[in-house]
């Protein structure tokens, strides 16, 4: 475990941000088709047939910043409790 430079991870956590929100945007829309009642169970489905799965992705994007900010922080806390 090594300490990684605060401003790149900085700039990391800045991108993956907007990344979630863009996610969440296009979740939302996707949520409002769904309950609008206009289209049939059948049009949904075959209306996002090979397009990205935001739901998925917003989920992965969120665990992997979780993950690397926890583990940003307990390399920063063994690294002053040890120096």
């Amino acid at each position: 475990m090594t300490l990684q430079n605060y401003a790149t991870m900085d700039e990391v956590n800045r991108r993956d941000v907007e990344s979630m929100k863009d996610l969440a945007k296009g979740y939302c829309v996707r949520v409002k088709e769904e309950t609008s009642g206009d289209l049939t169970k059948e049009e949904l489905e075959r209306r996002h047939v090979g397009k990205r799965d935001e739901k998925r992705h917003l989920g992965e994007a969120v665990e992997r910043v979780m993950e690397d900010n926890i583990t940003a922080l307990l390399a920063g806390m063994l690294d002053r409790v040890s120096f």
